[in-house]
Parts: C-alpha cells; sequence; structure tokens
C-alpha cells in the first residue's frame, strides 16, 4: 500500500486522508501534518495540534505516543467513555 499511494500522491499533487487510531502511524508524522477531529456537544470540531504547547515533549515522544497519552485530542475522555 505505501509504494502505491506515493507515486500517485506525488504524480498528481494530492492529499491523503487518512484515518487511524494506529500509533505506530501517527508517529510518522509530524503534528504540522495531523488534523484532529473531536465531538464536542455532539458537533464535530477540527482542529491542528498546538505545536508550540506541544514541541517540548516531542524531544521524548513520538506524536504516536502524544496521541495515545491524549495529549492531542481525537480519543474519548472518560466523561464520555462513561457514556
Amino acid at each position: 500500500p505505501r509504494s502505491t499511494l506515493f507515486p500517485y500522491t506525488t504524480l498528481f499533487r494530492s492529499k491523503v486522508i487518512l484515518a487511524t487510531q494506529s500509533v505506530p502511524l501517527v508517529s510518522h508524522f509530524e503534528l504540522s501534518e495531523i488534523v484532529i477531529v473531536d465531538r464536542v456537544d455532539g458537533a464535530t470540531a477540527v482542529h491542528r495540534p498546538d505545536e508550540d504547547l506541544l514541541k517540548a515533549f516531542l524531544d521524548d515522544y513520538s506524536t504516536g505516543t502524544l496521541w495515545e497519552m491524549n495529549l492531542l485530542g481525537g480519543r474519548p475522555s472518560h466523561t464520555e467513555a462513561a457514556l
């Protein structure tokens, strides 16, 4: 799959949108390449991670680990999980 995506996206200058819960996959992306989708009060909210706030963590953790730690958002909160 990876070998078939790269030539195609380069040739047509496309964007690829991935929806994943894979920590290893998220770890291959920079914060600037990630968009988080959350549910807020029943509505969809889309945002990018705050790079200034999170850059200190990137010295010790990958972007996937930051997601797993729920520092990026996009994961259920304890309140939502209880519903």
